[in-house]
């Protein structure tokens, strides 16, 4: 019988066959693709929709949504969700190992300001180890923000990138300068031109 959480489930699922580990890997990078893009891989207004889009559709390339991700991980994501098992990571190992040569200190739980992870304790998107160079400590914001006013932001933010808004409207809040450096700031995470410039427009006098 086909067994799942339909938005999560593998084609194999879909199909009733007998499953393995490899299922797994391959709702563990919907799950991954969710958190960094903020949608889901496929769409569909029904059950069936649903179930057709894991068996033939092929999701967009995460960096197609967020230009600013790593391109490698936007190609592990994109393995992980592979229609036949074999194409996809054959461990939750492999999987790991190559998320790790991306972010080197990805078992750490030191925080940094950018990108971002799911930490092992929490299911609260926090910031990720920077990747293979240190950068530079970020320099004390020379604005402080209204906590009501930052809410606001994120709630607008999320109706265009999905529920990162919350971690990017907080570390940008750090280093902006005033609110328009703010809204810039947040506008450049809004892959539609038409969508930044009606956020941008959003701004408080």
């Amino acid at each position: 019988m086909a067994l799942g959480s339909l938005y999560y489930m593998s084609p194999e699922q879909i199909k009733a066959f007998p499953v393995d580990a490899h299922p797994d890997i391959y709702s563990v990078g919907v799950t991954l693709y969710e958190i960094v893009t903020g949608r889901r891989p496929v769409q569909g207004d029904s059950l069936f929709s649903i179930m057709a889009a894991h068996l033939q559709q092929i999701p967009v390339p995460p960096i197609h949504l967020m230009p600013h991700i790593p391109p490698e991980l936007s190609s592990i994501i994109e393995r992980s969700q592979q229609k036949y098992p074999d194409d996809r990571f054959q461990t939750a190992e492999d999987f790991r190992a190559a998320l790790s040569n991306v972010y080197p200190d990805l078992q750490s739980h030191v925080a940094s300001t950018a990108p971002y992870r799911i930490s092992s304790s929490t299911s609260t998107p926090q910031p990720l180890p920077s990747t293979q160079t240190a950068r530079p400590a970020t320099p004390p914001s020379t604005q402080s923000f209204d906590h009501a006013l930052l809410e606001t932001i994120r709630k607008n933010l999320a109706t265009y990138i999905g529920p990162m808004a919350k971690v990017i409207v907080t570390r940008a809040a750090k280093t902006a300068r005033s609110r328009q450096d703010l809204y810039e700031k947040l506008a450049e995470q809004i892959s539609s031109p038409k969508d930044r410039q009606t956020f941008l427009r959003s701004l408080p006098l």
